[in-house]
């Protein structure tokens, strides 16, 4: 839409835009420098297997495109101070409208997905896994496995439900301690399990699990009489509570932000309709 200076508002709004794009640029590469130093120093990075948290990544990088969403208000106000035509100003108006639209849409999707309970019922349904363990000793573990979350650390497990056809104890650890006491006795390791005050078994179990680091798990199983029991289990998955914490916060706070300057900018408009060609 250039049509020389005059209409374009001179050589103010070209510095305007200069200093814009330079900022943006800038703001851009401290997103990818610093946003990779936090998943490296953090440990969320891993090859064998491969792992890759994304939490600390995503919440660094929306706090830092709320930051720029705020800068672009502030430089869109300045470029329409500067312009002579009320045609420009109009059709400006109503690009940003539409996109705080866009933007409040997608954001008001985010939150009902990460805050309707039905939907992340669903999403743990769909993510857990069943296994079963025979154990037969009361010193002795049967052991299995699992990963407390998926390669982005997106969904984390937070719950192991157990049904048993007799009496036993179930420990979870990591694979740390088990590398490190497992050849010792079942006190020792019950030092080192997650499942502080939830694991005796006689029938059903429920393990609420916390948040833990990132790192495979053992499920030990006893038998509390030595003879053979068979246990069920089923671990359920559900959102990492890092993201359902933070994001849709964050998300809230983009609908407030973009709804305002949405409303602003739709107030202002009406005076620039009057003058406008297009409209």
């Amino acid at each position: 839409m250039k049509a020389g200076s005059e209409f374009e508002g001179g050589y103010r709004l070209a510095s305007i835009r200069r200093v814009k794009r330079y900022l943006y640029i800038v703001q851009i590469l401290i997103i990818l420098v610093f946003a990779t130093y936090m998943i490296l120093a953090g440990g969320g990075f891993g090859l064998k297997p491969f792992y890759l948290s994304v939490n600390s990544f995503i919440y660094f990088v929306m706090i830092m495109l709320l930051v720029i969403a705020v800068e672009s208000f502030v430089f869109t106000s300045l470029e329409m101070r500067f312009m002579k035509s009320n045609s420009t100003k109009h059709y400006l108006s109503k690009m940003q409208i539409k996109r705080s639209a866009y933007v409040i849409a997608v954001c008001a999707v985010l939150v009902f997905i990460l805050w309707a309970p039905f939907i992340t019922n669903a999403m743990g349904s769909a993510m857990s896994s069943n296994d079963s363990i025979v154990a037969d000793s009361k010193s002795i573990a049967q052991t299995r496995t699992f990963f407390n979350d998926d390669p982005l650390g997106v969904t984390a497990v937070n719950t192991g439900t157990f049904m048993s056809s007799g009496p036993a104890t179930i420990y979870i650890i990591s694979e740390a301690n088990w590398l490190q006491f497992g050849s010792e006795d079942k006190n020792n390791i019950s030092q080192y399990r997650v499942n502080v005050n939830q694991y005796d078994l006689n029938t059903n179990l429920t393990i609420n699990l916390p948040e833990l680091a990132h790192s495979k798990y053992y499920v030990l199983a006893y038998s509390d009489t030595g003879a053979p029991v068979t246990i069920t289990y089923k671990l359920s998955s559900g959102i990492s509570p890092t993201l359902y914490s933070f994001v849709p916060l964050l998300a809230l706070m983009f609908i407030i932000a973009y709804g305002s300057w949405g409303a602003y900018l739709t107030l202002r408009s009406r005076g620039y309709t009057k003058g406008a060609i297009y409209k």
